[in-house]
């Protein structure tokens, strides 16, 4: 029963907690813009035809992450990598609550 409450329970509920935090990465508000020269792009995306020329222009290429119409700053892998590990780390943490030692 320890073993249970000890170690499976807090890694059941850190797949639950990353399972959840694949379900918010998503939801349809958060969306990666791409950018051109900081300005998003036309139509949502960028060819690859237009990105070639684009590079050739010398214009920068980005993107962001647009969450309900909040811009977040950085690189969106890292958004959405942490978002997923946070998830995890909050199941894992609750599952934690319900350790017991031997003694009691």
């Amino acid at each position: 029963m320890y073993f249970l409450r000890n170690w499976v329970l807090p890694m059941l509920l850190a797949v639950l907690g990353a399972v959840l935090g694949l379900i918010v990465t998503g939801l349809p508000g958060l969306n990666i813009v791409q950018t051109v020269d900081g300005k998003p792009a036309p139509g949502g995306y960028i060819a690859e035809a237009d990105l070639v020329n684009l590079l050739a222009e010398g214009k920068k290429v980005g993107s962001y992450i647009d969450f309900y119409g909040v811009q977040l700053a950085g690189d969106p892998r890292y958004w959405l990598m942490g978002t997923v590990v946070v998830f995890a780390l909050a199941g894992y943490l609750i599952g934690r609550r319900f350790r017991r030692s031997p003694d009691a």
